[in-house]
Parts: structure tokens; sequence; C-alpha cells
């Protein structure tokens, strides 16, 4: 594969201007990519973040995705990501800042994982993630140990969070059935024979394939979880109506209200008001500056030709210097959106802002054209 071309938008563009001023974009995800170790009285607390959390996707307010993932993540029913992600931290306990006094008891150690990934999805159809939410609380833990690990679909027409029972039918023609929590298929192979495929998760991926979780039993009789992509003419025999709707041709357009602006929120507390005037212009040299940073320090990931469009990835310059809080805020692909991200978080400590004298927390929203055509 030749990458033919990746330009990086070096000039203020009037409409790349114009959108920084009102992130009128219909697309805002977070990135969140943190480790914490905490204490909570004599309990201490290892905390691992990983997220890609969606704020809006083609201009839907995805209200039902958000509350359904801060529920399953943070066990807080609310659809604000700040006030989700505060909530579930004050539960952790206090921020180690410190040596410990004396060595922590084992016994009242907890290790937390939370991972959400979006893995693409159909514009103005749908947007499919993996959300994992793992607790594993030591015998004297005052936590609960849990375990999560699911395939998501959202329906940005109907507003639903769909699973693989809502995609997945049972058929007595082509031998898949729901039993219980499992989908079993029957399939035919030269080896084995007919033999069952054990399906427990699934969701749908861009070009109407299916991700799934598969158990496979092992060689010494274990039982072992795999992700597989079923293609779509595979999937299709399967499909409830509501996943034939998702992955047909033909699409009810859906009607779109485009806001005048976008407000932000922001975990930190950075001073800042989150309108058009927190917002660098283009011709500042700061911002000139972090765009030629881009240029330098982006890595192209392996992809297939054919990916093209502007992305926009937006962050809060903090009265330190540090980018904080990335987000994209117009979306090329997961894989370049991740890059984006990554290259943002690794920029070295800046000059902060100032206004009137004083050093003052700044929003960026910096373009950047993809052509691999």
């Amino acid at each position: 594969m030749r990458l033919k071309t990746c330009l990086i938008l070096l000039a203020a563009l009037m409409a790349a201007c114009a959108e920084a001023q009102t992130y009128n974009t219909g697309w805002s995800m977070r990135y969140v990519k943190e480790h914490h170790l905490m204490t909570r009285g004599a309990e201490t607390r290892v905390v691992d973040i990983d997220l890609e959390w969606p704020d809006e996707i083609d201009f839907q307010d995805v209200e039902p995705l958000r509350t359904y993932l801060a529920g399953k993540l943070f066990d807080v029913p609310t659809s604000d990501f700040p006030t989700a992600y505060r909530t579930f931290m004050e539960r952790q306990g206090e921020e180690v800042t410190r040596q410990f006094d004396s060595i922590p008891d084992d016994d009242k150690f907890c290790y937390t994982e939370l991972k959400l990934t979006y893995l693409g999805g159909v514009s103005n159809r749908y947007a499919s993630f993996r959300l994992s939410a793992n607790v594993s609380p030591m015998a004297k833990s005052s936590l609960t140990a849990r375990q999560t690990d699911e395939l998501i679909t959202y329906d940005l027409a109907t507003r639903e969070v769909l699973r693989a029972k809502d995609l997945l039918r049972s058929s007595a023609a082509s031998g898949g059935e729901w039993k219980g929590d499992l989908f079993l298929l029957q399939v035919w192979s030269q080896d084995a024979g007919y033999h069952y495929l054990q399906l427990s998760e699934g969701c749908l991926l861009p070009g109407g394939s299916l991700l799934v979780y598969m158990i496979e039993q092992e060689n010494d009789g274990a039982l072992a979880l795999y992700s597989r992509m079923l293609p779509l003419d595979f999937g299709k025999r399967f499909f409830t109506k509501k996943a034939k709707q998702l992955t047909g041709k033909k699409q009810t357009p859906l009607k779109i209200e485009q806001p005048n602006s976008k407000t932000l929120a922001w975990v930190g507390d950075y001073g800042i008001d989150t309108d058009s005037s927190a917002m660098v212009n283009p011709r500042d040299t700061a911002w000139r500056k972090f765009i030629s940073y881009i240029g330098d320090n982006f890595r192209l990931p392996t992809y297939e030709e054919g990916v093209y469009g502007k992305a926009m990835v937006s962050f809060v310059l903090d009265t330190l210097g540090f980018a904080r809080e990335p987000r994209i805020v117009k979306s090329v692909g997961p894989d370049i959106d991740r890059e984006l991200v990554r290259t943002i978080s690794m920029m070295p400590r800046q000059t902060p802002m100032e206004a009137n004298g004083k050093k003052t927390c700044k929003i960026f929203c910096l373009p950047v054209r993809i052509d691999l055509r």
C-alpha cells in the first residue's frame, strides 16, 4: 500500500476560523487517558482510565448513549461526563501526592480499569463502541468486584443502545438461535463436521460487518473468548429487522437541527468562559506553532487508500502551558483521531497565553487535512 498524500493544514483558513469560533461541526469525542494512585482511609486504589467518550455524533446529542455508558463505567446515573467522572473519582478517595508513611496493606488494595473504545460507524445511522469495566478488590477492600465487557451499537435515528440480542435473531432455517445469553450458530467444516459457534456479544462495524465475541473450546477443554469480524453476507442471514435497516442501502434521512454554537463542559476548572472569546484566533502565532508541531510529530497509521477529509482537534492550554483534555470535534476516522490526540497529549510544555498581563487558559481548535487518495 502506498500513502499518496498527507497534508497538514498550515494556513489560517477562514473556514477553519469559523468552525473554531462556533464549534458547529456536529461531532465531539473526548479522549481521557489517565493513571491515578488513590487512598481512602487505609485502602490503596489504582485507577487506569482510557476513554473515547461521545458528546455529539452527526449533530445528534447522544444523551441516551452517554447515560448508558456512565451507568456501566462509573455506576453514576447521568449523561453529563464531568459530573460522572468527578463523582466516580471522589468515591476512590484522594490522590497520592507524597510518600506513604507506612507500607500499604496489600489486602486493602483495589485495581480498577475503565476503557471505552470508539469502533466506528456510518454517518447518520449508527456508531459502535466497546466498553469494559474491571474492578478487582483484594480481600479487605470495601469495593465490590465488577467485570463488564460489552460491544454496543447506538442507533442515531431511534436513539437506542443495541446489544447482540437486538441485532441477531433466532432462525431455525439457518441454524442460529439464542440459548440464554449465547447465540449458537451451527456451521460445517471439513475438519470438524457440524459444530456450534458460541457468540456472546456483537456490534455493527462500518460496511455492515459484525464484530462478535466468540467462545471457543481450547485443546485442553478450557473455554476462551475471542473477537472475530464476520462479513456482511454471513451476518445478514441472522440479522433482525433493526440490523437490516441499519446496514441496508435505503436510509430515512435524519432531521438534523444544527445548533448555533456548542457549549463545552470540561472536567477541570480552568476559569475560562466556553464561548468564542475563550478561543484563540487562528492568526495568533501560538496557533501556527501548534499546527507546525502536529506536522512534525503526527504519524499516519497504517491505512488503506481512500481516506480523506478534515479533522479538527481541540484542547485547553492551561496557565502552566500544558495541553489538557484533548477532544476531536471533527472526525475523519478512529485511527486518525487517536493519532491526533496522542500527538497533542505528548506536546511539550508551551508558553502560556496571557490577557491583561496575566497568564490565562485558552481553547485551541486546530484543523488537519488528510488526503490519502
